[in-house]
């Protein structure tokens, strides 16, 4: 048997805030798409869209410098703010980054508005550096990962409309493939077989 319920998966979800205020602590303020507990590790604009990064140690902090190095004149300046000694102590670490994320996240702003989301995303890439596009609804329903190697998008037969893209089973297993069971039911197409089971 398997039990999955939803509001124990969103519940999940939140497991590092509510595992903070299990442990007493007050409860979280609202702070966007910010992670509270590593920085930078949030949402930035780009010149033509957005990207999460996530610079989860600081191993990966080393490797972001070394991308922004490299990466034009506007990811040059922000090398050198970034190195210059007062920053140097300031983002040292992540306990320091996280105390100071408002300057550092400012910072970071100054790079990626004037840098487009691919530029953005191949920099960090290159050094192994945790990135992604915020992609639109139609990207997503594009994107190679989902359609090909997830099945999140399939086809059915639709009577009176034919082929129909639906969303696919989020669920994989081995030895079960979960699909679509067939098209959706013309209006009354089964109230016979449901009286039938009633009455």
């Amino acid at each position: 048997q398997i039990d999955v319920s939803l509001v124990d998966s969103l519940f999940a979800c939140v497991s590092q805030h509510l595992q903070f205020v299990l442990s007493g602590n007050a409860e979280p303020s609202r702070m966007g798409n910010r992670y509270p507990f590593i920085s930078p590790y949030d949402l930035f604009p780009t010149l033509d869209g957005s990207v999460i990064i996530a610079v989860a140690n600081d191993k990966l902090w080393k490797s972001f410098l070394d991308a922004i190095l490299s990466d034009g004149a506007s990811g040059a300046e922000l090398h050198r703010q970034l190195n210059d000694d007062e920053s140097k102590v300031k983002f040292a670490t992540n306990s320091n980054r996280v105390k100071n994320h408002q300057e550092l996240y400012n910072k970071i702003c100054e790079w990626t508005k004037t840098t487009s989301t691919r530029a953005v995303c191949e920099a960090l890439e290159k050094v192994k550096v945790p990135v992604s596009p915020v992609q639109t609804l139609q990207q997503v329903i594009e994107d190679e990962h989902i359609v090909r190697y997830r099945e999140m998008v399939t086809e059915i037969e639709q009577p009176g409309f034919g082929q129909v893209k639906v969303c696919g089973c989020p669920i994989k297993m081995s030895r079960t493939a979960p699909a679509p069971r067939g098209a959706a039911p013309k209006l009354g197409e089964h109230s016979g077989e449901i009286f039938e089971q009633i009455l």
